[in-house]
């Protein structure tokens, strides 16, 4: 199959006009360096995913500086994502995932903000691959041209907007038109994310390239990982929208509806059971807004660096979980009724809002089809008490 390329150069440059300073004081139109279209006599394509690694970026982005941001994964729940404004200076700023926790600040030993969030997959990963066949059946990304890019050779797939930010949407029907937004993300041939150029209406916005790979990550930076546990305190309470996640026995169950899968791919073994409020400030804020305070049990199953998440709960005051996405595709969720189906950056996610507030989510870094064979086979029980494993 003939393969489309799509062939960027620098783009939306600064308007004439303004004296030179004026110019000067202006952001310099980003320009695509380091990544070098090349020929291939087959196709990328993608293999066994590592188990962990570590990427140097460099970042540039219109209205900011140019940065360094160093991306340590180790899959699946464990990331720490290091800013610097120099590649050799020190640290600014610094985002780390875990199991239950998310925590934020500018120091790297120290982060200023923990708070505890829904079991998923690493904040800062990407895991594309296994969705991959998915999103190029229903048109959500395109293959183009490959790539040159920290040694290694990638592929460009281009999506409807970064994948960083949000879901994917379909693109337009025409190859050859360039929308006016997009998205070129250049996957090498383990799954990792060396290039994303984001353009919006013929200009640049961010240019994140990778400079150094390394898969498996070192031992110091796995370690740097170990600090943040779900054993480790929140810095914000929960009524001040902290969030709380405490592990609950495997067989209790909130009183009410719940549901349990009758049906689970080989090989996943259950991680846990939580009750979970998420970080919602708003609605412990703003009286007006409290019966918008939501609460989950989150069940999590894990095979190797794969997890599948069934997550149910509902508002206080029964109000709708969710509103339809416009980014989402409407499907058959069985006994659950119709309900929409959300790729994104970590996955693919089936969800539904039921009546009385209620909602179930079925999550996975799997392909779509595992993701609603699971959501499919849920059966509904009758929960009776919540009984906790943490105090």
């Amino acid at each position: 199959m003939a393969l489309a390329v799509a062939t960027i150069t620098a783009v939306s440059r600064p308007d004439g006009g303004g004296s030179d300073g004026d110019r000067a004081s202006r952001p310099a139109a980003l320009v695509r360096t380091g990544s070098l279209p090349v020929e291939v006599a087959e196709p990328l394509t993608i293999g066994e995913e590592p188990t962990s690694y570590r990427i140097v970026y460099r970042l540039q982005e219109r209205q900011a500086p140019p940065a360094t941001e160093t991306v340590t994964v180790v899959r699946p729940y464990d990331s720490r994502a290091e800013t610097r404004h120099d590649p050799d200076g020190p640290v600014v700023a610094v985002r780390q995932a875990a199991l239950g926790r998310y925590a934020m600040g500018r120091q790297a030993a120290d982060p200023d903000t923990v708070l505890a969030v829904t079991p998923a997959v690493a904040e800062a990963d990407v895991r594309l691959a296994p969705i991959l066949p998915d999103l190029l059946e229903r048109r959500l990304v395109r293959p183009l041209e490959h790539r040159r890019v920290a040694g290694r050779t990638c592929r460009i797939y281009r999506a409807s907007t970064t994948v960083l930010g949000g879901t994917l949407t379909a693109l337009d029907a025409q190859a050859e038109v360039e929308p006016p937004e997009y998205a070129d993300l250049c996957l090498d041939d383990a799954g990792l994310l060396l290039e994303e150029w984001w353009v919006v209406e013929g200009r640049a916005i961010r240019h994140r390239l990778a400079t150094r790979v390394e898969a498996p990550a070192p031992a110091p930076a796995v370690d740097e990982l170990a600090d943040l546990t779900l054993s480790r305190p929140t810095t914000v309470p929960v009524d001040k929208g902290g969030g709380s996640v405490l592990r609950m026995t495997p067989d209790s169950a909130p009183p009410g509806r719940f549901f349990t899968p009758a049906y689970l791919p080989d090989g996943f073994e259950h991680a846990g059971r939580f009750s979970v409020v998420p970080p919602q400030p708003e609605a412990l804020s703003d009286p007006s807004r409290r019966e918008e305070l939501l609460a989950a049990t989150t069940d999590v199953w894990r095979r190797g660096i794969d997890i599948l998440v069934i997550d149910q709960g509902g508002t206080l005051g029964q109000q709708r979980a969710f509103e339809p996405s416009d980014d989402a595709v409407a499907t058959y969720l069985g006994p659950l009724g119709t309900g929409e189906l959300v790729f994104g950056a970590t996955g693919v996610e089936a969800r539904v809002a039921l009546d009385a507030g209620d909602y179930v989510r079925v999550y996975g870094t799997v392909p779509a089809s595992t993701v609603l064979a699971v959501a499919r086979a849920l059966v509904a029980t009758e929960g009776r008490a919540i009984v906790l494993l943490d105090d």
